[in-house]
């Protein structure tokens, strides 16, 4: 279209009446500003109503679940309880997907079919760019069986003392501290949770960032390392962290360990899930919830390579992600 300024500029040569064309352009465009105004002020009333019932409501009700309703179960029948777990996992999984679906965001998924390995156990390793990217995970994997009942995170632990965090913990989540003096221990500790929980809670894919962090955050201190030590240098990406993901593999393909009363499965899948922006533009969950999408376009790409970790070496399987 034309805009105000250029037919304002060349009305003396095209006949126009500047005043009339400012009269109506001024019209249409507060039109335009009140319907966007009144957008705005729903996507706000929106944007507050999940937040509330994101950080207060929901773990509260689950908080209170697990206290008056859960540990009693449990302490009659671990099945009962993880029933009772998986199914309260699926509707907050619903609940974090819904600011996607309000959004309007489209989720675009390429590469290998994963929906057939709901049931299987799976380490799942996506990069990380945004918080964006937990709702895009939760989101797309909504609909991929049972994954979204009995996954298990491995969480950054700035939201451990939140409401989410003990929500999370209540559901058998792991939080990792990223200080270098702690990791080790962090390690062994993971290990531990995972001989405990695992398998006793039926928990089937682990998912983590073995990035470490968000892109941003890291990405100048990745790139110095990577040329320090003679590695690739990525713009999108950053080199893992594997130390997490190999105390998974460590501990979920050992005899020793993938044995708890009955059964003796282990890790079965690798899956390598790669997360896509708009031209790398990574929005906030804010600019989501009010409908603010990067370049205007909703898409969201995310492609996955899968991998079996029964057809070579574990490590070999690995290494090809690393």
């Amino acid at each position: 279209g034309v805009s105000y300024e250029m037919l304002q500029t060349g009305d003396a040569r095209i006949g126009l009446d500047g005043p009339t064309v400012t009269a109506e352009d001024g019209f249409l465009t507060k039109v335009m500003i009140s319907s966007m105004d009144v957008r705005k002020v729903i996507a706000l009333i929106g944007a507050f109503y999940w937040t509330i019932m994101t950080v207060f409501v929901v773990p509260g009700i689950i908080t209170a679940t697990f206290l008056t309703v859960m540990i009693p179960v449990l302490c009659i029948s671990v099945s009962w309880f993880n029933w009772l777990d998986h199914k309260l996992c699926r509707m907050v999984n619903g609940h974090w997907s819904s600011a996607i679906q309000i959004a309007g965001i489209n989720i675009v998924e390429y590469g290998d079919d994963i929906s057939k390995l709901s049931e299987k156990r799976v380490l799942f390793l996506a990069n990380h760019l945004g918080l964006a990217d937990h709702f895009v995970i939760m989101s797309a994997l909504r609909n991929k069986g049972t994954v979204v009942e009995k996954y298990l995170w491995v969480i950054y632990n700035i939201w451990k003392m939140t409401p989410l965090g003990v929500m999370w913990m209540i559901h058998g989540n792991y939080f990792v501290d990223g200080g270098v003096a702690k990791r080790d221990q962090m390690i062994e500790d993971f290990k531990t949770h995972l001989k405990r929980n695992y398998w006793k809670y039926d928990h089937r894919w682990i998912i983590m960032y073995p990035e470490g962090a968000r892109l941003y955050r890291i990405k100048e201190s990745n790139a110095r390392y990577a040329a320090r030590e003679g590695y690739k240098i990525f713009r999108h990406c950053a080199l893992p962290r594997t130390g997490a993901a190999h105390a998974t593999i460590e501990t979920t393909t050992t005899a020793n360990y993938a044995t708890v009363e009955d059964t003796g499965d282990s890790l079965e899948y690798i899956i390598d899930c790669t997360l896509g922006y708009q031209n790398g533009d990574v929005p906030s969950i804010g600019n989501w919830l009010f409908g603010d999408l990067p370049n205007g376009i909703p898409n969201v790409a995310v492609h996955y390579k899968s991998m079996v970790t029964e057809e070579r070496s574990v490590s070999h399987a690995f290494n090809e992600f690393s």
